[in-house]
């Protein structure tokens, strides 16, 4: 599968839910496990103000929420968080890939347990080609797929961002791991 192929689509993860509780899944390539590897660290914290921006955007397109006049999302979300903070909201595994996404809200996407973190072919949260499905398939039947978690996402907003986050972070990892 080429790059393009390979890499994330919005349409490909939609945000389910109502307004108390969304739902969605990225999914994670099984080669991003492989300890050998040595993920930039920078990938995830680089591209969050260019993440900001495009929530905004997308933000108004989804709902009638104007994040310039609601105080709170603009300070989950706030593009110039500093380098420091930034930090305290992103961890890695020993290999660099990102385990843990958070927002300044609470909400976090995590992936620690393998185990924890499968999600069989029949999700509803994941909108993949049968040829794709079985690239990220992590499982000799080709039938499960890891996935980062969610805890404590109740809001859209929360999801959207988070949910942006992860695809804009893993395509520029495949883009690093498989373009070479």
């Amino acid at each position: 599968m080429d790059l393009g192929q390979l890499c994330l689509k919005k349409e490909e993860l939609p945000i389910m839910g109502n307004t108390h509780k969304v739902f969605f899944q990225v999914p994670i390539h099984p080669k991003l496990l492989d300890p050998a590897l040595n993920i930039d660290k920078s990938i995830a914290s680089s591209i969050f103000p260019e993440v900001a921006d495009e929530w905004y955007e997308s933000l108004n397109k989804y709902t009638s929420i104007n994040p310039e006049k609601t105080g709170w999302i603009k300070e989950i979300f706030d593009k110039r968080v500093s380098k420091e903070e930034l930090q305290k909201r992103i961890s890695y595994m020993n290999n660099g890939l990102v385990k843990r996404f958070s927002s300044a809200s609470g909400g976090t996407l995590y992936f620690f347990n393998q185990k924890l973190n499968y999600k069989s072919y029949a999700s509803p949260f994941i909108n993949f080609s049968e040829e794709k499905y079985k690239e990220f398939a992590c499982d000799k039947n080709k039938s499960d797929i890891l996935v980062y978690s969610q805890r404590d996402i109740h809001t859209f907003p929360t999801a959207l961002f988070l949910r942006n986050w992860a695809i804009k972070y893993m395509n520029e990892v495949f883009k690093q791991v498989f373009n070479n």
